[in-house]
This record gives structure tokens, C-alpha cells and sequence, in this order.
């Protein structure tokens, strides 16, 4: 919060106008830059900074109930979920992180975790989480994944299939990000590996000569 307060002051010193919108694509338009609002909206430019990071959306679990409003991607402040049923998916050091502050304010937690282990965290975090659930303090579930979300509780499923239903009043998922590929290609912007159509054509008929060659 003062970081972001800081952040707004500088903004309202130096005077710069803010736009809360979001940019679908850039492209170029009679020697200058357009963005491309969402909702028809238009803002022009001589340049375009794109500051967005590496990351784009986060990746979701493709279930059902994934959208309700109990469901989210960020942990602000554990000791909001107190004494509350909490499930957290995910094997990251984000996921370990959350479950375990919320686990230790107070929180009734499951951690379900589809691999059967936590290969991408790091030790101190995995240790922290397998002290947590030898005492008790965290339900750990792993080689689980998620079928369904529900207003008061999930059904997950184990690596046999077997399913089972645990209360959860929020639903914190930390899966990663997609890396915003998407936006680039609407931008007109090259990525590195993709195939252009005049590189598939080359391809195909780099292939047709090579089996004309053979057949004669």
C-alpha cells in the first residue's frame, strides 16, 4: 500500500493523465501508433510502452465454479481467513507460501497439489508445509487435482480417481501465468519460433522437392 501510495503522488506531481482501460492490440496508423481500447475507445501515440512483464493471464483450472466470487489468484492478508475453510491449489512457492500463512492465522487448510511433490518450490518452503501437516495444522493432499467448485465446498480427485469432497468457503489458486504472447501477435509483433505462413509454404515444398528427388 506505500509503494502504490507513492506511486499515485508521483503520478499527480508530474501530472499524468490516467487511463483505466484495457489495450487489446497496437498497430500503426498513418505514421503513427494506435491502441486499441476494449469497448471501441481509441488512444494515439508517437510511441507505445509496453509494460506489462513477462507474465500475461493467470492460468486457470478449466472446472467448474472456477469463476465464482469466493475463487481468487492473490492472498492480500491471511489473518482475513481466520477460523475460515480455505483449499489452496498449487505446488509453486506462491502456493506453499499462501497455505502456510493461512494455515498459521488460523485458517482450516487444504493444499491439493497434482504432482507428488514439490519439485518447483523451494526446500525451506516444502518443509514448512510438511511440518504444518505432521502436526496437524494443513491437510496436504498430493497427486490431487481439482473437479469442481461449488459456493461451500470443492470435489478433488486423486491419482486412482478416487474423489472426495472438502469444505473450502474460499478458493485460492496458484497455477502461474501465461506469458503474453497473445497480445504481442495482435501487435503485429514477431515471436521467436513462430512460423509465418511463407515459412510453412517454404517448408511444404522443400518436403515435395525431396520427394520428387526420391521418387526420380
Amino acid at each position: 500500500e506505500q509503494l502504490l501510495d507513492e506511486l499515485r503522488a508521483q503520478v499527480e506531481r508530474v501530472g499524468v493523465p490516467v487511463t483505466h482501460a484495457r489495450a487489446e492490440r497496437v498497430v500503426r496508423e498513418g505514421g503513427a501508433l494506435t491502441v486499441k481500447l476494449e469497448g471501441g475507445g481509441t488512444r494515439r501515440a508517437r510511441a507505445v510502452l509496453i509494460a506489462i512483464g513477462r507474465s500475461g493471464d493467470f492460468r486457470r483450472l478449466g472446472v467448474p465454479g472456477e469463476s465464482l466470487d469466493h475463487v481468487h489468484v492473490r492472498l492480500h492478508d491471511p489473518a482475513d481467513h481466520a477460523g475460515r475453510d480455505v483449499l489452496v491449489v498449487g505446488g509453486g512457492d506462491s502456493a506453499l507460501d499462501a497455505a502456510s500463512a493461512l494455515a498459521e492465522a488460523g485458517a482450516r487448510v487444504t493444499l491439493a497439489h497434482r504432482g507428488a511433490h514439490f519439485s518447483r518450490a523451494r526446500a525451506e518452503n516444502a518443509e514448512r508445509v510438511q511440518a504444518l501437516a505432521s502436526r496437524g495444522a494443513l491437510s496436504l493432499r498430493l497427486r490431487t487435482s481439482v473437479r469442481e467448485i461449488t459456493a461451500t465446498d470443492a470435489e478433488l480427485a486423486d491419482g486412482a480417481g478416487e474423489t472426495a469432497r472438502v469444505p473450502a468457503q474460499s478458493v485460492f489458486t496458484f497455477l502461474g501465468r501465461e506469458a503474453p504472447l497473445a497480445f504481442l501477435r495482435r501487435c503485429g509483433i514477431r515471436i521467436a519460433g513462430d512460423g509465418s505462413r511463407a515459412g510453412w509454404a517454404a517448408i511444404a515444398c522443400f518436403l515435395v522437392a525431396l520427394a520428387a528427388l526420391y521418387d526420380w
